[in-house]
């Protein structure tokens, strides 16, 4: 069996794969395109559709989806706007709808996923910090990810949320 983890962010968002072992599988980028705003991102939904069909092949030769898991999505930080909000909320639905079709999904809180793994933030931390140990953690749980640049927080929040729905069914 395989889990799969989701964390939505638009651009840095990633779906993650993990082996019932709690090894990793494989993990890839949200994609997003810029629009025609600048600063703004949106979802990609023709590359969600081909990431699903890349999944699809891959996962022929493991063992079939278990189950999988998305973080529920919460608007954070002090400055949030209409306009982020509402790509956020576009990723997450793509990312739904698109896994529906395909595998169980579950939704799970941010503060689960992160007691179920044992992630810890200290109070008065940036979202830099936070995302460093993020990272960290995930790097510890999984050696063989990609996982080497600051950037790929999204990866590894992916790859914990997975973690998380491992530990939670099994």
């Amino acid at each position: 069996m395989t889990y799969v983890g989701i964390d939505p962010g638009v651009a840095s968002g990633a779906l993650a794969v993990i082996t019932h072992r709690g090894r990793y599988v494989s993990v890839y980028d949200a994609p997003y395109a810029p629009t025609a705003k600048r600063g703004r991102n949106e979802p990609d939904f023709q590359r969600v559709a081909e990431i699903m069909d890349t999944l699809d092949l891959e996962l022929v030769r493991t063992e079939r989806v278990e189950r999988a898991f998305i973080e529920v999505i919460a608007p954070q930080g002090s400055v949030i706007n209409r306009l982020s909000v509402h790509s956020l909320a576009m990723s997450y639905a793509s990312w739904l709808q698109a896994l529906a079709r395909r595998f169980p999904v579950q939704r799970i809180e941010v503060k689960d996923w992160q007691a179920t793994v044992g992630l810890k933030y200290q109070k008065g931390w940036t979202d830099t910090q936070k995302k460093k140990a993020t990272c960290t953690l995930a790097r510890e749980l999984f050696p063989d990810a990609p996982l080497e640049l600051a950037k790929h927080h999204g990866r590894a929040g992916a790859l914990l949320i997975a973690e998380a729905g491992r530990r939670m069914i099994v």
